[in-house]
């Protein structure tokens, strides 16, 4: 087999992994949810401080209900892409963008149902394909323009979107929360907006948790 053809089968690969992350999230929701019918407030406990009328703090256990109707309406969209994709009534590089364009920043429990070892492996298998691309004697542009960005430590919001597979306007209100936001920098008000790498990768697997 040519490099060239198993190259585009480890990118169909690399992005069924993608559809893999969505598909295990969606069964954990299911799983969450069913138990949350059930029981009420999700088998995960919080702990909450409070402070009492004396000004003294105490701690109180907390159900979580992670499965409120935003969440139940992201999946059910997320759910019907991949079933239209299972179908054939679209492809699948069709049913990742139209994922990627939903808006996930107002979801505060949302990556509690996903597995951010998946998007590792991912990244991990675009490894193997630009070293692989490299012995080609025509490398693929597409291929090369991964190893740019996998290189890079620094992102704008455009480069962040195609890595990280989240939009430009869940980037924005992600930046904005008044709890745990996205870290970025920008130097002046209004101007350019970067990312460090390892900030942002930090803060992912912290949602992912």
């Amino acid at each position: 087999m040519k490099i060239n053809k198993i190259i585009k089968k480890m990118m169909h690969e690399a992005d069924e992994l993608e559809l893999l992350y969505h598909r295990n999230a969606i069964n954990n929701f299911n799983l969450v949810k069913e138990y949350e019918d059930e029981f009420g407030g999700s088998p995960l406990k919080l702990i909450e401080e409070h402070i009492d009328d004396k000004g003294e703090a105490y701690h109180k256990e907390v159900r979580v209900e992670y499965c409120d109707k935003d969440t139940y309406d992201y999946f059910s969209k997320v759910g019907k892409i991949s079933l239209a994709y299972k179908n054939g009534d679209i492809s699948l590089k069709k049913a990742l963008q139209k994922m990627r364009k939903i808006d996930t920043s107002s979801l505060v429990w949302l990556y509690n149902f996903y597995d951010f070892n998946i998007i590792l492996k991912k990244k991990s298998l675009l490894e193997n394909i630009v070293k692989l691309n490299k012995l080609n004697d025509k490398p693929i542009s597409k291929v090369e323009n991964i190893e740019i960005l996998q290189a890079k430590k620094i992102l704008t919001v455009k480069e962040f979107a195609e890595i990280y597979s989240i939009s430009k306007t869940s980037q924005q209100n992600y930046r904005a929360r008044l709890h745990d936001p996205l870290p970025y920098h920008q130097k002046v008000e209004g101007g350019k907006i970067t990312y460090i790498v390892d900030e942002v990768e930090k803060w992912l697997e912290n949602q992912h948790r």
